[in-house]
C-alpha cells in the first residue's frame, strides 16, 4: 500500500482560526477520521496549509466543510496511493475546480480532469502561466524526468510534483 496524503491551504486564514475550523469539522462528521490533534498547521503570510492526519478520508467533502467554515477559498491537495497527485478547490462551501491527471485510474472510461490554471492564479494572486504546466494530463508514455518548470524538483508522473505547486501558491512543503 502507497501514501495517502491530504493537505489543505486555507487561504488567507491565519492558524488559530485553521486549528478552530479543523476541530469544527471534525465534530461535525465523524466519517471524515479528521483528528486536529494529529495534524500539523504551518504559517504562511497567504494562509495555513494543514496536514491531515494518516487516515483521514475526506477530500472534496472535507475541502467543502473547511471552505463553509472559513467562509473562504480551500484547496485540498493530495496524493493517492503514491500514484499521482490531484486537488479540489471550493469557496465558500461551492466547487470551483478539480485537478485529476489520471481520470481512468478509478474506471476505465473517466476522462482526466485538467484543472483550471486561470482561475486558481486568480485564487492565489498569480499569473496562469505560473502553474498551467502542473496542470496537464499524465500519459503512460510521458518522458521520464521532464519537470514542468526548470527550479522543479520533482517531474510529471511523480506524486510529490504537489510539493512543487504548493510552492509556487506560496505554500512551500515544509521540511
Amino acid at each position: 500500500m502507497g501514501l495517502f496524503l491530504q493537505t489543505a491551504v486555507l487561504k488567507d486564514c491565519d492558524t488559530p482560526k485553521a486549528k478552530q475550523a479543523i476541530e469544527r469539522v471534525a465534530q461535525k462528521d465523524p466519517s471524515l477520521e479528521l483528528l486536529p490533534e494529529e495534524c500539523k498547521f504551518h504559517s504562511y503570510e497567504a494562509g495555513t496549509l494543514v496536514f491531515m492526519n494518516e487516515h483521514c478520508c475526506g477530500y472534496e467533502s472535507l475541502a467543502e466543510l473547511l471552505s463553509l467554515e472559513i467562509e473562504g477559498v480551500v484547496l485540498l491537495t493530495y496524493i493517492y496511493d503514491e500514484d499521482f497527485w490531484g486537488y479540489f478547490l471550493y469557496d465558500r462551501g461551492t466547487q470551483k475546480d478539480e485537478f485529476l491527471p489520471l481520470g481512468q485510474y478509478f474506471q476505465e472510461d473517466n476522462p482526466p480532469i485538467p484543472g483550471n490554471p486561470a482561475l486558481l492564479a486568480s485564487c492565489f494572486g498569480i499569473q496562469p502561466q505560473e502553474i498551467d504546466r502542473y496542470l496537464v494530463v499524465w500519459e503512460e508514455d510521458m518522458e521520464e524526468d521532464v519537470l514542468a518548470y526548470p527550479q522543479d524538483e520533482f517531474p510529471y508522473g511523480d506524486c510529490w510534483q504537489m510539493a512543487d505547486f504548493l510552492k509556487r501558491l506560496g505554500f512551500p512543503y515544509p521540511d
